[in-house]
């Protein structure tokens, strides 16, 4: 097997690993110093200084440190990053136990594609010009300032994909993010936030496509232009930190109408009321709830007034998955007339969470299964015992079908 096979298949493994393949013969002695992958799991400074010194490979891929034992200093860290920044290092990442701040040199690194920083300091003092990073991973950050992210963001001009995970957002009223390149944006605040109920949240990213937000209702909360969009993932959740009753939805609405462009939604938001839809029969000038390209939704929500609003305003939707959770189908509203998705696009039908018992729920069936005239697939399920599942599937077989073609099937779980 030639060398660089072997290099390759020891850059999957942890560095420690890696090396001890030394002893295996006089071949392998030097091989690992050739792996261009440097991966150091709690190791301790004097092991990873030890593998530095030894390692001969000039273009380094990957360079990994996680949860090192706390016997290192800054200069340890220093030295270690400008190491690899001389060897064209590509991808990047850094784990800790503990907040730490970065050396300089990482922040203008030339050759960085792949960035990915857990549970350091982020700062606004530094020069940033990372000219060739793409992606960027942020888990647990602490920020030195309100404008550290922001700082961050505009020194990577061909950013695509940013992950903001669990970030410690006590010193934010509210988070902004911009970028015009970013392509792919995966958020999830983690409540870590100083004031709940006034915290907001903007988005300045035409460039964007894949959008996928895990928090709760903001009383603030700007996407800005998304003609882009074509895949989104929001779920606006209540937090047990505080009553949904205190927050305000306005704001969530207009999110949701400007995700008019997307292809593909999930869309979880418990908290709506009455208001949503006078926003759609009433929309203020310039804004629409028209979605002409969705095919694909997932809902979870108020579903007396999501669902059908939803289906007056999706002509072309074709997967509609529905989640009722909660008791969130209080009742059954029917729409004024026949959406044009049930008579022209809607294919498949799933409904989770079906209670089985509950009236509301058999009307929805009834109303969709009568009014799907391409409906090829009606699929529920259910946390019932069998009996019951088996009643309720008997009861439903019986519901005048639109479709000939359709086929239905209730399954059970656990």
């Amino acid at each position: 097997m030639p060398d660089d096979v072997i290099c390759h298949i020891l850059s999957f493994l942890s560095t420690r690993i890696s090396a001890q393949t030394s002893i295996l013969s006089r071949r392998w002695r030097f091989l690992w110093a050739h792996v261009p992958v440097l991966d150091f799991k709690t190791s301790l400074s004097g092991i990873v200084n030890g593998v530095m010194s030894l390692h001969k490979e000039p273009n380094i891929h990957t360079f990994r440190l996680a949860y090192l034992d706390l016997d290192f200093t800054s200069h340890d860290l220093e030295t270690w990053i400008a190491t690899v920044i001389v060897r064209n290092v590509r991808n990047l990442s850094l784990s800790f136990m503990m907040s730490l701040s970065l050396p300089r040199c990482l922040f203008t690194c030339k050759t960085l594609v792949r960035l990915t920083l857990r549970e350091v300091t982020l700062t606004d003092t530094y020069a940033v010009y990372l000219p060739s990073l793409k992606k960027l991973d942020l888990y647990g950050l602490m920020f030195e300032s309100d404008k550290s992210l922001s700082h961050l963001l505009s020194g990577c001009p061909v950013l695509e994909d940013l992950s903001l995970l669990m970030p410690l957002l006590d010193i934010f009223v509210c988070l902004c993010i911009t970028s015009p390149t970013l392509e792919r944006l995966k958020y999830d605040s983690g409540f870590n936030y100083r004031d709940k109920a006034n915290f907001g949240l903007m988005l300045n990213t035409p460039a964007l496509r894949y959008l996928n937000i895990y928090d709760g209702i903001l009383v603030y909360f700007s996407a800005g232009v998304l003609t882009s969009l074509i895949e989104a993932d929001i779920d606006l959740h209540c937090s047990h930190l505080y009553g949904c009753e205190e927050l305000d939805s306005s704001s969530m609405i207009d999110f949701i109408g400007g995700l008019y462009n997307v292809n593909s939604l999930k869309l979880f938001t418990p908290v709506m009321v009455e208001e949503v839809t006078v926003v759609f029969d009433f929309p203020r000038p310039g804004f629409t709830m028209k979605f002409h390209n969705l095919t694909k939704l997932d809902l979870f929500g108020d579903l007396r007034f999501l669902l059908p609003k939803f289906l007056e305003n999706a002509d072309n939707l074709e997967v509609l998955t529905i989640h009722i959770i909660d008791e969130n189908l209080k009742c059954w509203i029917e729409p004024e007339q026949v959406p044009t998705c049930l008579l022209s696009h809607l294919r498949t039908i799933r409904i989770v969470e079906f209670g089985c018992t509950r009236e509301q729920e058999f009307d929805m069936v009834s109303y969709i299964l009568r009014n799907g005239k391409v409906l090829k697939r009606m699929e529920i399920y259910a946390c019932v015992d069998l009996e019951t599942a088996d009643e309720a599937l008997e009861r439903i077989s019986l519901f005048e079908r639109g479709s000939e073609a359709c086929q239905l099937s209730l399954q059970t779980y656990v």
